[in-house]
């Protein structure tokens, strides 16, 4: 067996409209048989502790994926092995997450239970200083991106663009890649999974991005080209809402700036 493969995205976003979470859809818990759920402050080496796990699967030869934290790109906010229904989850703020099903499906592991807590007393005041200044940056941040959303509302072409279209076409395209996608297949009865995340964020380096990680492996791609106001995202919405009904699971992957939006 080769090494694995590694999927990388992100499960939450800074965005126009401040942090965007989908930290729900890491991992569906009713088809997970374990998620470990990890503990502990900054630096107790919950990202590392995830990392190296996921290291040694994809060693093993397994497909692993890791969801980078939008906060801090270097670091992870969870890893899924998904051939075992397993992740691991960065279960601390600012996307708490505890445990939904203690003991039959989550399990806490507390890597605070490690950390020296005198040389931390000793750093109290810096420590403070430290939490106090990202109280303060992360509100400015969002209120930035916010008034560049005003400005860019303000600036294109989006609802002109709109009003100019032939929406009946574009219904007609959905309509046949519908048809061409999904093959005739009809509905199987089983439960589908539909994912939310995002393949890009806005990170302290600037927008990061891995959709080549994704494309890895797909046999064929469509590539939707419009103006905005075209219909692009409501166009991949319906494809993905059809093959979820026909049964099949799907990912769908929104806009880092505008999370409502989507874009694979």
């Amino acid at each position: 067996m080769g090494r694995g493969k590694i999927k990388h995205l992100f499960p939450g976003g800074n965005t126009s409209v401040g942090f965007f979470s989908y930290y729900s859809n890491i991992i569906d818990l009713t088809r997970a048989t374990r998620v470990f759920v990890i503990k502990g402050g900054p630096g107790v080496g919950k990202s590392t502790f995830m990392r190296r796990i996921g290291d040694e699967m994809t060693e093993r030869g397994y497909d692993i994926e890791h969801h980078h934290c939008s906060s801090d790109n270097g670091s992870l906010d969870g890893v899924v092995i998904p051939a075992f229904g397993i992740a691991l989850i960065d279960g601390t703020s600012p996307h708490v997450v505890d445990p939904r099903y203690p003991g039959a499906v989550d399990e806490i592991i507390n890597l605070g239970e490690y950390w020296d807590e005198e040389k931390l007393r000793g750093s109290r005041e810096q420590i403070l200083e430290d939490s106090n200044l990202l109280g303060q940056l992360f509100p400015a941040a969002y209120s930035q991106l916010a008034e560049a959303k005003a400005k860019i509302a303000r600036d294109d072409a989006e609802g002109c663009v709109a009003a100019c279209m032939d929406f009946f076409g574009v219904n007609k395209i959905t309509l046949d890649l519908i048809g061409e996608i999904t093959g005739g297949l009809r509905g199987s009865g089983k439960s589908s999974l539909k994912r939310h995340l995002f393949c890009s964020a806005i990170t302290p380096d600037g927008v990061k991005h891995f959709i080549e990680s994704l494309l890895d492996g797909i046999e064929k791609i469509y590539l939707i080209e419009g103006r905005p106001g075209s219909g692009r995202s409501c166009l991949v919405e319906k494809i993905a809402w059809e093959a979820q009904l026909r049964g099949l699971d799907t990912e769908v992957y929104h806009c880092a700036f505008e999370p409502q939006k989507v874009i694979l």
